[in-house]
């Protein structure tokens, strides 16, 4: 069984960073730093970026400090940040900028990051031990990606070692684990695969989640005691909240008893158009609950995407990770990403 593991490639990172960038004027401007970084790695110039597709959304924020406020001074229910979602942008703006200042402080090294890198090997080890999805990525029908901002960073860092400033100033810490679990879009079945893939996942994760709330999150997550949003310093504590699950549009509660610190959440109805792409998937994810003011939010520490296949994007490009063109083989370690290719040279 291989030690090494599929990390995004820089052909990818440049195409990634190009397209579907739907955000606040702050971070496209970091995202064609970012581009810039990835061209000059791979040798060019960074002026490139002028000639390159850059796709663009700005949205300002309109909130103020009496918004943040009123927001925060408004109870709510766990589940309410489901139920508004697209119905009052503001909130959802608001909200999202917020569990992104939590995800940042409690990433705050690769401390969270390594232990639920090791949460996917493990599943990724059970799967491949699994008759039937083992034979699937035997066959490069099911492929496994390590992608997201933290990923980025340790493939570049690993690759391009001269450039470990640039890199590091523009890829920093505070992100979650961003993983994807693709199907090859054209299995005759892929649909009756895909729900099983996800339950299985899902599964997996409601049973580990407990093992990272007594350990590294709990540590970290009291680490943060505020954060500060557009000046607005906001007090949080680490909370509890019931994991969830939403289909059909029904939030199903899982934990009827226990509410947990770190929980589990699933949204099978994920499903979008952006600059004319449809986006469709199902994501699952590891979150750590927050008290601030009179809500709880969620600071992520692992995301699992399981496109489908109406996912435009997905389908176009799933060649390209079942060619390796958009894969860097390695692992972690101690921090640093071992690639395969030097280890074998070594060896």
């Amino acid at each position: 069984m291989s030690q090494f593991w599929n990390f995004v490639s820089p052909a990818f990172l440049l195409d990634d960073l190009c397209r579907l960038i739907t955000t606040v004027p702050v971070k496209v401007q970091k995202r064609i730093l970012r581009v810039m970084v990835v061209l000059a790695c791979l040798g060019r110039s960074p002026n490139d970026v002028n000639s390159l597709p850059l796709i663009a959304e700005i949205i300002t924020p309109p909130f103020t400090a009496t918004d943040v406020d009123n927001f925060l001074k408004t109870p709510s229910t766990e589940f309410d940040d489901i139920i508004k979602f697209g119905k009052n942008r503001q909130d959802d703006t608001l909200k999202k900028s917020i569990e992104a200042l939590l995800t940042a402080g409690l990433n705050s090294d690769l401390s969270i990051y390594e232990a639920s890198y090791k949460l996917v090997v493990r599943l990724l080890i059970r799967l491949e031990n699994d008759i039937y999805f083992g034979s699937l990525i035997a066959q490069k029908k099911l492929i496994m990606v390590f992608k997201g901002g933290i990923a980025s960073r340790l493939v570049l860092l690993a690759l391009f070692p001269k450039f470990k400033n640039e890199i590091k100033k523009s890829f920093g810490l505070g992100g979650d684990n961003d993983c994807s679990f693709m199907l090859d879009p054209e299995l005759p079945d892929f649909d009756e695969i895909h729900s099983k893939l996800t339950d299985f996942c899902h599964k997996f994760l409601y049973e580990v989640a407990g093992s990272m709330g007594c350990g590294k999150a709990a540590h970290y997550a009291r680490k943060v005691k505020s954060v500060n949003l557009n000046g607005i310093n906001i007090p949080v504590e680490p909370a509890e909240r019931h994991s969830f699950h939403v289909r059909d549009n029904q939030i199903m509660t899982m934990d009827y008893i226990h509410r947990k610190s770190v929980y589990v959440s699933r949204n099978d109805t994920l499903d979008f158009h952006v600059f004319g792409s449809r986006a469709c998937f199902v994501l699952i994810r590891i979150k750590q609950a927050y008290k601030v003011a009179n809500k709880v939010m969620g600071a992520e520490i692992l995301d699992i995407a399981i496109p489908r296949r109406a996912d435009v994007d997905y389908v176009t490009h799933f060649k390209h990770f079942r060619d390796g063109t958009y894969i860097t083989r390695a692992c972690l370690r101690d921090g640093w990403l071992v690639l395969e290719s030097s280890f074998k040279k070594k060896t």
